[in-house]
């Protein structure tokens, strides 16, 4: 192209629309980066969709559901700690919060503390979600600090996102 994208499947980003390049300039940490973009925003992130827990909810009860779900979603997050385990710093891919955080820090939210996902299994991706969870733009964008988030007791909230992921085969 004319040097203005940056191409990843079907991910395509206009650098000179940002104030902070979120695309990393080194080539094979751009890369990096893309593909982690592309493994939550094709691999994780669809799991989260009422479209895809409508289709589960038809063939699976809640419990099946949040096997399957945490089944598939644990492949996509093993990819990610396999493809950034050389490539992180105090961040997905280097020491600068990227476009990789950017998908990442709210599938590790919900995952983790929606679905209640074993952090021990994925180290790396656990500890970007401490890193996450310390950034204020991050914090004020977290579901429960939206505007039409109700405002109920940490155990209502803690229901509500769990009922958001499993759809009722009732």
């Amino acid at each position: 192209m004319n040097g203005k994208f940056y191409v990843s499947w079907d991910l395509v980003i206009k650098r000179e629309y940002y104030k902070q390049n979120i695309l990393n300039k080194k080539q094979t940490r751009c890369s990096i980066l893309n593909g982690a973009t592309n493994i939550v925003s094709a691999n994780i992130q669809p799991l989260q969709n009422i479209g895809v827990l409508n289709s589960i909810a038809e063939k699976f009860s809640q419990d099946e559901q949040l096997v399957w779900v945490k089944f598939h979603i644990g492949k996509g997050f093993a990819a990610l700690e396999k493809q950034l385990k050389d490539y992180a710093g105090k961040y997905a891919t280097g020491d600068e919060v990227l476009l990789a955080d950017i998908f990442l820090a709210p599938q590790l939210h919900a995952c983790f503390n929606g679905l209640n996902l074993d952090k021990s299994e994925f180290p790396l991706l656990a500890r970007l979600h401490e890193e996450y969870s310390q950034i204020p733009a991050f914090q004020d964008a977290m579901p429960e600090k939206q505007p039409d988030s109700p405002s109920q007791s940490t155990e209502k909230n803690d229901e509500r996102m769990e009922n958001t992921y499993f759809v009722s085969n009732k």
